[in-house]
């Protein structure tokens, strides 16, 4: 629907009263499936509103996974800071989006300082950095709702585990508010050959359901 509007680009430029962008507005609704198709259309990734917040800000206090890593993979600042001063990781629910976020700010800080100086022996030092972040994640899908994100996450180690693929990190989606299960998890793998490994759950049975397994490729966290 997106590609449908021929003047996007003056579209994607008008704000609502609180100074959000579509891209913004797209994020704050939870609708991260139009995140990648509004930045292909040249929305402003690092646009502020009224408070100073990005896109990526909003994704990261919303708790918004999907969202978050298509913006880092556009090149959003994660050093910014909003009107009240904090950065996106600093505005995170949840800690495995901090992470994220936190990785790329320090990889952007150190380019950053690396650009003001000729010494490129340090580049790689933000290369490596960037490189040691990298996961690839597949995310679970069809899963339980409503359960406890406990019970959810163990059942999913312990079948982990059995089948020799534990993720690095897994996190589990919840409601913000109830922080019940949303019927998804987040899968993520230092190595691409074990996350591949582990996507062999797609079809499988957890606690009643037929599990569908995507992989989303590689993040930074």
């Amino acid at each position: 629907m997106v590609a449908a509007f021929p003047n996007f680009a003056a579209a994607a430029a008008a704000t609502d009263c609180d100074g959000r962008s579509v891209l913004a507005l797209a994020v704050v609704h939870r609708q991260s499936h139009l995140v990648p198709l509004l930045l292909a259309r040249q929305a402003q990734v690092d646009a502020v509103d009224a408070d100073q917040r990005t896109a990526l800000m909003l994704a990261a206090q919303a708790g918004d996974p999907l969202a978050v890593q298509h913006l880092l993979a556009a090149g959003a600042s994660a050093t910014l800071r909003s009107g009240d001063g904090r950065t996106a990781a600093e505005l995170a629910c949840d800690r495995a989006t901090q992470r994220q976020i936190q990785w790329r700010c320090d990889a952007q800080d150190i380019g950053s300082r690396l650009a003001k100086s000729p010494s490129l022996p340090a580049l790689s030092e933000a290369e490596a950095a960037a490189e040691r972040s990298r996961r690839f994640r597949l995310r679970v899908e069809c899963l339980p709702r409503g359960a406890d994100s406990d019970v959810l996450e163990d059942n999913i180690r312990l079948m982990l585990e059995k089948r020799g693929t534990p993720p690095e990190y897994l996190t589990v989606g919840v409601d913000p508010i109830t922080q019940l299960t949303r019927g998804h998890v987040y899968l993520d793998y230092a190595e691409r050959s074990k996350a591949r490994a582990a996507a062999n759950l797609d079809g499988r049975h957890v606690l009643g359901c037929t599990v569908r397994v995507i992989e989303e490729g590689p993040v930074f966290v």
